[in-house]
């Protein structure tokens, strides 16, 4: 409505109004309504920006929730789950004393589990968002990651130490090719997407979000026939 009173005052001013008086009247409108047409611009372009962002937030967060659930095959929570529902794993984890180890795993995966499925069910609410919601998620979003590694990672030690007196259970093909295959192959494709759009998050989540070190990739061994 200002940009629509300005204009109109650029047209009616000079048929009014002549000389130096109509300059000293037109030439302050004329910029001030440049001004207003480039913070309109800038104000715009921003909020597409803003919005591609939340765009592939959301792509991001609903792949690390559907990545952390115990119904999907590849995750690690459900080859976790699998693995201690084995009898042959479970005589392997009574022998090595660490059964306790597999519970809380377990309790770990269910909580990285409900907070992933939060995050991605508050960013696909999120419309245009505002500079301070997109910030939060973005690092609520980092943070869950490196706990997805991490648990990744304890998931793995886990494995290596659940020994038994012949060939291990996770050792044999079934669950070798489901940890060092599946389970690798969807791990190493979403660090992927996080580093391709890392520099573009991190005016929002600050420089050091996600640095390379929580983003490595899955540590993978030759597959067992």
């Amino acid at each position: 409505m200002l940009q629509l009173l300005l204009g109109m005052a650029l047209v009616v001013v000079p048929t009014v109004l002549t000389g130096t008086i109509s300059l000293a009247v037109t030439v302050p409108v004329y910029l001030t309504l440049v001004a207003l047409t480039m913070v309109r611009e800038t104000f715009h372009v921003r909020r597409q920006q803003r919005a591609d962002l939340i765009r592939k937030l959301k792509i991001l967060t609903l792949d690390l929730s559907t990545l952390t659930q115990g119904g999907h095959g590849s995750s690690v929570w459900a080859i976790l789950r699998d693995l201690t529902n084995n009898a042959q794993f479970r005589v392997q984890m009574d022998m090595c004393g660490n059964y306790q180890v597999g519970k809380l795993l377990d309790e770990r995966c269910q909580r990285l589990f409900n907070d992933a499925g939060n995050l991605a069910g508050q960013v696909h609410r999120m419309n245009s968002g505002s500079d301070d919601e997109l910030r939060e998620a973005i690092r609520d979003f980092g943070n869950l990651v490196v706990e997805y590694r991490r648990v990744v990672q304890e998931f793995l030690r886990f494995l290596k130490d659940t020994k038994g007196e012949k060939e291990t259970i996770q050792n044999k093909s079934t669950f070798s090719s489901r940890v060092y295959r599946d389970l690798a192959d969807e791990y190493d494709r979403l660090m992927d997407a996080i580093r391709h759009i890392r520099e573009e998050l991190r005016p929002y989540a600050g420089h050091d979000w996600l640095p390379d070190e929580h983003l490595t990739r899955f540590p993978r061994v030759p597959l067992l026939g």
